[in-house]
């Protein structure tokens, strides 16, 4: 493609599936007009560093075919009659190739794909990862004995990050499901707000059997400071020893307490959101499904941020990132044996969202993926069925950096501009 640097997105129509996009993404539900921007810098190279971009705005008619070849080059987008997979949505594609280079730790690459090829992976989000072991998730009592000294440890030395002066936040426990243990909760609201304001349930990751409150401290604040919203974090049971549904129940259980506490704690119940990362991710699209048919609390959006969504493990992505260092695809078959338990048929749908057979009806859906992450391509894909089932989606892809990386690396660019442009997302999804 060929072109001005514009400000105007060029329109076509797509179809076709996910496969390894090398783009960032972004979807953005259009009034019915289907409309594609691609933002080009160049090949997908390790070893260059390029920062020019084009931009091409023309007609869809006359290039058509040009764009295609593009994306099906860059995207493995097949571009056919725009019915398939993204129904009445903006599809904007940018991809920022910068001091990306192969990096090593040990004598050996420091991720690489199951064929061998290094990741060139963002230098900021790089040196952390130099660091990192592969997640055993077998050994998940030491892991979280681990995570917990660790975190400790840093809150002893004062290393910490301190709290958003501008929030007041507090913990109390809240009702779990009928018959089970009460749930820890962290609120977080904006000080002396007036009115009410949306409310997010939030879930943490963690594979369904790690982490805790501490672990999305961070997002919660920025959602909380900067969206302007009341964030009900949860600390739901983990698995092995209470496999699901126990996880997925403890958080519609949090959802429920929410709209119904709604004017005890400032909250809109016409602007409510779920949202997690990772198996967060997977909480809060089944806290979706279940919201619906079981008639609950009505969800304006779900904020999902690398979400896990299918059991069955068969995308390209999962295939190709099976020993990187950090989360991979071991791990993650690791983690659904942990968290199915003693589930010996198909996963139900609000454990593996992608096994719902009708999205019709989910709420509107912020959708985050990482490029080097084995859940990159089941998070596209449940994207797009969202978007084919008519529900507002809005998607981004962050190249070169691995699953988790916000986490990992708050402080990289990156993970600024990430966590930025969810912020900005919520903002605009719940009108604040």
């Amino acid at each position: 493609m060929h072109g001005e640097e514009t400000g105007q997105p060029c329109r076509h129509e797509v179809s076709g599936r996910p496969a390894r996009p090398n783009l960032g993404l972004s979807i953005r539900q259009a009034d019915g007009v289907n409309a594609v921007r691609v933002h080009r810098s160049g090949e997908m190279n390790r070893n260059t560093r390029l920062r020019a971009r084009v931009s091409t705005i023309t007609p869809f008619r006359s290039i058509l075919s040009e764009t295609a070849e593009v994306a099906r080059r860059l995207l493995n987008f097949d571009l056919v009659d725009g019915k398939r997979l993204i129904s009445g949505a903006i599809l904007v594609c940018s991809a920022r190739i910068e001091d990306s280079v192969p990096l090593t730790a040990r004598g050996r690459f420091l991720s690489t794909t199951k064929g061998g090829d290094p990741m060139s992976v963002d230098p900021e989000v790089a040196t952390v990862m130099e660091q990192m072991p592969r997640t055993n998730l077998d050994d998940y009592v030491n892991v979280r004995a681990a995570r917990r000294a660790m975190w400790l440890e840093a809150k002893v030395a004062g290393q910490l990050p301190p709290d958003d002066e501008r929030l007041e936040i507090s913990e109390r426990t809240i009702p779990g499901p009928a018959g089970e243990p009460r749930l820890p909760v962290r609120i977080y609201r904006r000080r002396g707000a007036h009115g009410a304001a949306p409310g997010v349930a939030y879930y943490h990751g963690g594979a369904f059997v790690l982490g805790d409150l501490e672990t999305e401290h961070l997002r919660c604040q920025r959602l909380a400071a900067d969206a302007g919203c009341v964030v009900l974090s949860v600390d739901y049971r983990l698995a092995p020893e209470h496999p699901y549904p126990a996880g997925v129940e403890d958080c519609y259980a949090a959802l429920i307490w929410l709209a119904a506490n709604a004017s005890q704690v400032g909250v809109d119940t016409a602007r409510l959101a779920v949202g997690g990362a990772s198996a967060g991710g997977a909480l809060a699209a089944g806290v979706s499904i279940m919201a619906r048919d079981r008639r609950g609390p009505k969800i304006a959006l779900q904020i999902l941020t690398y979400p896990v969504t299918d059991d069955r493990m068969q995308t390209p992505s999962m295939k190709a990132f099976v020993d990187t260092l950090g989360f991979n695809a071991t791990a993650a078959k690791a983690m659904w044996r942990l968290y199915l338990g003693r589930v010996s048929t198909e996963a139900p749908s609000n454990a593996a969202p992608a096994r719902a057979s009708n999205l019709a009806g989910l709420p509107a859906a912020y959708v985050m993926t990482a490029e080097f992450d084995p859940l990159r391509d089941e998070g596209l894909e449940y994207a797009a069925r969202l978007s084919a089932a008519g529900v507002s989606v809005e998607l981004h892809q962050y190249t070169r950096v691995p699953h988790g990386f916000d986490l990992l690396v708050p402080g990289a660019a990156i993970s600024r501009r990430a966590l930025d442009d969810q912020v900005a997302a919520v903002r605009r999804a719940l009108d604040t």
